[in-house]
């Protein structure tokens, strides 16, 4: 019997064919073909993410990331042989593999991020430990105490697709797991926050030299606000309102200096107490929002600016840089007349929207369409705003100085709807007195100089000069009436207050008199 496979049928005698030729090169082919696919698996492996350096791993994680990682290897070899076995680059194959490779060489890099991250914030957090904020909470305490201790990854889940780590907070109110790359320690966030508040006191000061309104600015400034205090989350407004001794005392009763263990007491009272937590927390934007007016205030406009503003006011406006591009002063006049007639703004096209009028509850109101989901079908709804006059005058930035409420804004329509017939004018004074406000006579007297003599540009006959005492001579059709200036030490004091506010009706009051046109 033949024992050689080329050899099969020699026996009988019969003439055969000697297969050993065309079956050794394709040997050797298949041979090479295993060679090459060899290297190219081992180039693959190579490039096979490590993962992670153990050492770096809470000890409470070592476990689940080893595992993480061998799983992942595993996959990662797996994909890789089907790309060097040759099969078409083109084939779903193929391409699921690579996205297989790409996938875990995402999430070891990912997982070694977060670890790293991690590692380093531990070393710089631990002195804050004796350190904690006023204003944390037992469960955010305990948090941060398991977070240095590595007790954080007792419960940690690790995602095996993405390679994120989440834990269970202590704080019961936080029903989802948390992810350990997005925890802040008690202060972190606060201390981010300061920052980002800090830069927006400059903006401030920005927005005061280049001549915008502080209506303007104030409605930038509560975005900003708000924006700052909505990513700190709950914790970081609690951390920074409770920490901000200035704040707190407006609200405390007991004198910290005099009285410390009071006020502590005050304060955990507070604190404690959910209702008045939330109000304390609620009311610091108001706080920091006078705070800003007086930033605004003080800040000075450098005389080189002034004379440039002087050509942008017009009706007691100022034209300013806004969102959309430059408003002007005419264009604001123009706006603020549009309302006050009461269009139907039907074919009105506001700045910040688009109005309608109506009658019935003098308001306007925005048409918007919205799509909703109505038992699986898209079905579009009308959805109507409404606005007072003083919301729409404050959405499109057209209060003047002293128009602070509804009232303000109802009582200066009434007085323009009189049926009295008033006594003509030498020239329009209510334009005049809309633009002066106290910020002007809380400077130097020079500086005082200059922003009335930019009041008086157009209005022929008004002289302006300083004077040695600290104040300003106002002159018209040979009156004139001397108001004082100065910069106050405390603008939030009562007595400082109120001398701004006399400077104020002094100059108003005289203004409102010698502007009537003598009769014959």
């Amino acid at each position: 019997m033949a024992n050689k496979f080329y050899e099969i049928g020699k026996a009988g005698g019969e003439k055969v064919t000697d297969y050993s030729k065309a079956i050794a090169p394709a040997l050797q082919s298949m041979y090479k073909q295993m060679l090459d696919s060899k290297e190219k698996l081992d180039a693959f492996m190579l490039k096979s993410p490590q993962g992670v350096v153990m050492d770096k791993v809470p000890e409470q994680f070592r476990s689940q990331v080893t595992k993480f990682l061998a799983d992942g290897k595993q996959k990662y070899a797996q994909a890789a042989s089907v790309l060097s076995s040759g099969v078409n680059s083109s084939s779903q194959r193929y391409m699921d593999a690579v996205e297989t490779m790409n996938k875990v060489q995402n999430s070891f890099e990912n997982n070694a991020n977060i670890l790293a991250a991690y590692n380093a914030n531990v070393a710089k957090q631990k002195p804050r430990v004796d350190d904690i904020q006023i204003g944390t909470t037992s469960a955010e305490t305990t948090d941060f105490n398991n977070y240095i201790t590595g007790d954080i990854f007792n419960d940690a889940k690790l995602d095996y697709e993405t390679g994120n780590i989440s834990y269970s907070s202590s704080d019961l109110t936080k029903t989802d797991r948390q992810q350990v790359s997005e925890y802040m320690v008690p202060g972190q966030s606060t201390d981010r926050a300061g920052e980002t508040f800090s830069a927006i006191s400059t903006g401030v000061m920005s927005s005061k030299k280049t001549g915008d309104s502080w209506e303007l600015t104030s409605i930038q400034l509560e975005k900003d606000y708000d924006r700052v205090m909505n990513k700190i989350q709950s914790t970081g407004r609690r951390e920074l309102v409770f920490s901000d001794e200035d704040y707190m005392q407006t609200i405390i009763t007991a004198n910290k200096a005099d009285d410390e263990e009071g006020y502590e007491k005050e304060l955990m009272r507070i604190m404690s107490d959910p209702e008045e937590s939330k109000n304390a927390i609620a009311g610091y934007k108001e706080h920091n929002m006078t705070a800003y007016k007086q930033i605004f205030d003080l800040t000075k406009i450098p005389v080189s600016k002034k004379e440039e503003l002087k050509s942008k006011f017009y009706d007691g406006f100022v034209g300013s840089q806004e969102d959309f591009g430059f408003y002007s002063a005419e264009l604001k006049s123009t706006n603020r007349k549009q309302i006050k007639n009461r269009k139907t703004f039907g074919d009105y096209d506001g700045k910040r929207g688009y109005y309608f009028y109506d009658k019935k509850t003098d308001a306007y109101f925005t048409k918007k369409t919205v799509t909703k989901k109505v038992n699986g079908k898209d079905v579009e709804e009308e959805v109507i705003t409404p606005f007072s006059v003083f919301e729409m005058l404050k959405k499109e930035g057209l209060l003047r100085d002293g128009e602070f409420s509804p009232a303000s804004v109802n009582k200066s329509a009434a007085s323009s709807t009189s049926t009295s017939t008033p006594a003509t004018p030498l020239f329009d004074v209510e334009t005049i007195v809309s633009k002066i406000n106290e910020n002007i006579f809380n400077q130097d007297a020079d500086d005082a100089k200059n922003e009335l003599e930019a009041v008086f540009e157009n209005i022929p006959g008004f002289e302006v000069e300083s004077t040695e005492r600290d104040g300003v001579i106002v002159k018209y059709n040979n009156k004139r009436v001397q108001v004082p200036a100065a910069k106050t030490t405390n603008y939030t004091s009562k007595t400082d207050k109120d001398a701004l506010a006399r400077s104020k009706s002094t100059l108003e009051e005289w203004l409102r008199t010698v502007s009537i046109k003598p009769t014959i």
